[in-house]
């Protein structure tokens, strides 16, 4: 069985106001709610599939459970990937057209702008540069 996610964890996993989903219900923009007693829930696999209608075509999403509640995080694939001091990093590229590195492996990521990341390193034919030809990072680190 799916996991059923209250309407306000599905704002904060949207990052909508209740009066906007409640329009978009109307509108049958999203799917319909299961009513348990007199609350709402909405279904997380359905909830998947509204982050996916939403982003811009081929853009992956997926949800994490965090300590407020339920999360949204675009998935983002390194660009290239560099030798940096011993470490294999990963080089990504955030909406915001800015740079990031962060160690090789597939990670959430906190502290990449406004944004939440999902950075997937699991295809290992991401291309390897040399770290002079490394774009200017604007963030990195081990810890997120």
């Amino acid at each position: 069985m799916n996991k059923l996610v209250s309407t306000k964890e599905l704002c904060n996993i949207l990052g909508v106001s209740d009066r906007t989903l409640r329009r978009w219900r109307k509108d049958s923009l999203v799917p319909r709610p299961v009513t348990i007693g007199r609350n709402l829930r909405w279904n997380m696999h359905e909830v998947d599939s509204i982050l996916s209608s939403m982003g811009v075509a081929g853009e992956q999403w997926v949800t994490h459970e965090t300590n407020s509640g339920s999360a949204a995080f675009r998935v983002v694939k390194p660009e290239a990937k560099a030798m940096v001091n011993g470490c294999l990093v990963a080089i990504f590229k955030t909406r915001d057209g800015l740079y990031h590195s962060r160690e090789f492996r597939t990670q959430t990521v906190w502290n990449a702008g406004p944004e939440l990341i999902e950075l997937s390193c699991e295809d290992h034919s991401v291309p390897v540069i040399a770290p002079d030809d490394m774009p200017v990072i604007t963030s990195s680190s081990e810890k997120d």
